[in-house]
Formats: C-alpha cells, sequence, structure tokens
C-alpha cells in the first residue's frame, strides 16, 4: 500500500509542477487571480492531507490566506512537495492502518483516503483555456523540472 501512495504522490506533484509551469509560461493566465485561487485551493488540499497524516495541526486561518502572486503560490507547492517527499520516506504500513479524525466529524483509514479531486485540475485546464494558455502536454513535458530544480 505504501508503494502506491508514494507513486500517487509523485503523480500528484508531476501533474501540479506541469500545470504550473504552463500557467507561469503565459502572461495572461500567470496573472489571473482566479487560476490563482484555484491553485491555492489545491494547494490547501495537499498541505491538508499532509498534515492530517502527519497528525500535525492544521490552521484552517492561516492557511486560508491566499498569496498575492503566483510565484508564492509556486514556492509554496515546492515547499509542500518537499514536505511530502520528507514524510512520504518515512511512510510504512502502520501507518496506512492508523485511523484519522478530519476537521468536520468523519473518520477514515489512512490507506483509503479520498484523493484531491480531479475536478480542481480540470476547473485549471479550463480556465486556462478560457486564457489561451498553453494545453499541450509536450510543452508540459518539456518543462515538467523546472518547477522542481528552480524556485524562479
Amino acid at each position: 500500500m505504501t508503494a502506491i501512495v508514494r507513486e500517487l504522490f509523485h503523480h500528484q506533484a508531476h501533474a501540479d509542477a506541469s500545470m504550473l509551469v504552463a500557467i507561469k509560461g503565459h502572461d495572461v493566465a500567470s496573472n489571473d487571480d482566479e487560476l490563482r485561487k484555484l491553485f491555492h485551493h489545491i494547494l490547501v488540499a495537499h498541505r491538508y492531507w499532509l498534515h492530517l497524516g502527519q497528525g500535525l495541526p492544521f490552521s484552517v486561518e492561516s492557511e486560508s490566506i491566499v498569496p498575492g502572486t503566483l510565484q508564492e503560490i509556486i514556492a509554496r507547492f515546492q515547499e509542500t512537495h518537499q514536505q511530502e517527499g520528507v514524510w512520504l520516506d518515512q511512510l510504512n504500513e502502520a501507518d496506512m492502518a492508523r485511523v484519522v479524525e478530519l476537521i468536520q466529524p468523519h473518520t477514515f483509514r489512512a490507506g483509503k483516503s479520498p484523493w484531491a479531486k480531479p475536478s480542481h485540475k480540470c476547473a485549471c485546464t479550463a480556465r486556462g483555456t478560457a486564457l489561451s494558455a498553453p494545453r499541450d502536454s509536450a510543452c508540459w513535458e518539456a518543462n515538467r523540472h523546472q518547477l522542481t530544480t528552480s524556485s524562479g
């Protein structure tokens, strides 16, 4: 189970980086408030599950503050992906069986956690398309390591 979770997190990081690189490379999209808010929403979901998985407190108040620029969002994604990597390196089967309690009155096993909804990525893609941002997967693939290897 831990191998599957690691693979899913790595895939998610790749998808995040691909979309952010494409948006960053498009002037109109990189300055679009709606896209910035959508990506912030995705980031908060990542951070919530990371904190929950680690048994750390999650501050809804501080995490709800939307950064003012796409570059700030990118920096937070990079930081979060690094934190996820450290956590994943230590993840074991016992962690997957642990019952966690959500902010809402629900419980589930960590190994059965609901993943970030694809609809968030679809909303970002739709918004990017409306702004004529690149959606070509070859463009994303060519730039996929840009966000994970540099902060600028």
